[in-house]
């Protein structure tokens, strides 16, 4: 599994940071904005949440890819 290097803070991200990119609502702020209960995490061993996030590939993320590679398509 690969680190995701965040270049506004110059960081890692760690496993909550990733889950928090899926949508997850682990901090206040975002529970907040999404109208939804804070889900507390308990620290689980080093790596746990990173293997459960994965490499935090969002549906939209590739939706959005998609999109631009039809968008240049050419049909003639």
């Amino acid at each position: 599994m690969g680190l995701l290097w965040h270049a506004q803070s110059e960081t890692v991200l760690v496993g909550k940071e990733r889950l928090s990119l899926l949508g997850w609502p682990l901090y206040p702020a975002l529970a907040t904005a999404a109208g939804m209960p804070l889900i507390n995490v308990p620290s689980p061993k080093r790596n746990a949440l990173n293997r459960f996030a994965g490499n935090a590939y969002h549906v939209g993320a590739y939706g959005m890819w998609i999109a631009v590679c039809l968008a240049c398509l050419r049909i003639d």
